[in-house]
């Protein structure tokens, strides 16, 4: 049970176990302590201490707070601001977006459709989001990774549901440039 923890094996079995190994280094008057090399304390507090380390563990489910509730789906999605790169480097470009909030499911994805071709943007990169239904707006973010250095890509972007339903809205193509290799 408590096996790999800190890498103190067989200090942690034998101390609780069998009072470990250095109770006899211990002053008589210090029963109630024992040391972990070199560390000492209280028997009681290093219970304490794995009974909340194993609780917490079995025990970590999702409050009522955490959970996102599902608000009615927008009925027009409107793109505004962006899209535009807010980084474009050959090992990283991100792109980011603003939309009005689509509703329906708190999950989403961010989609940037893309390609060195205008008319065959057949690549695809997704970033997960969770909306806030609070929020009259939602800003999308999407990372792509491993392009060409000083090379020109064309993309689009759109969002959609966790279930692939998407939001219906897409943006006309636009383009940018990665920075050459450094």
């Amino acid at each position: 049970m408590i096996k790999g923890l800190i890498g103190y094996e067989n200090e942690w079995n034998e101390i609780l176990t069998h009072g470990g190994p250095a109770r006899a280094s211990l002053p008589p008057f210090s029963n109630s302590l024992i040391s972990l090399r070199g560390l000492r304390m209280n028997k009681l507090l290093l219970k304490m201490a794995i009974t909340a380390a194993v609780g917490s563990l079995l025990s970590s489910t999702p409050t009522v707070a955490q959970l996102s509730p599902t608000t009615p789906k927008a009925a027009h999605v409107k793109i505004t601001q962006g899209p535009e790169p807010e980084m474009a480097k050959e090992y990283l470009t991100i792109i980011r977006w603003t939309t009005t909030n689509p509703g329906g499911s708190p999950e989403h994805f961010a989609v940037v459709h893309y390609g060195t071709d205008p008319k065959n943007l057949s690549q695809t990169a997704k970033s997960p989001i969770r909306l806030n239904p609070n929020h009259p707006t939602t800003i999308f973010r999407v990372r792509i990774h491993g392009l060409k250095p000083a090379t020109t890509y064309y993309y689009t972007v759109d969002s959609m549901e966790a279930n692939g339903k998407g939001d219906g809205v897409k943006s006309a193509v636009k383009r940018f440039t990665t920075s050459q290799k450094q």
